[in-house]
């Protein structure tokens, strides 16, 4: 599975990062570009600077990761996107996936 994300900036997504990893609900993550966000918040319309971050994650532990990736998570209410990775190359499946 693939989580995507955004966190105020490197310093604020490392930690988190690191913590998923460490604990083995994820098994990489990359901290991408920066980008500028825009959005409608509490009936105004926002942009802030942003990074985005891309997690893999195990199908068993989508649910895990991603409960605590909203209590570690800075945002009231973070974008947590996730989808299928159904084309993995089959080195980095055995690698990340054990498949």
């Amino acid at each position: 599975m693939i989580c995507a994300t955004t966190f105020p900036g490197r310093d604020s997504a490392a930690p988190v990062v690191r913590e998923l990893i460490e604990s083995g609900l994820a098994v990489c993550a990359q901290i991408g570009a920066d980008l500028e966000s825009w959005y409608r918040w509490q009936g105004s319309v926002c942009n802030e600077p942003e990074v985005a971050v891309q997690f893999k994650i195990r199908d068993d532990r989508l649910d895990e990761c991603m409960a605590r990736l909203r209590i570690l998570h800075p945002y009231e209410t973070p974008q947590l996107l996730a989808w299928p990775a159904t084309r993995v190359d089959e080195y980095y499946g055995r690698w990340a996936f054990g498949a």
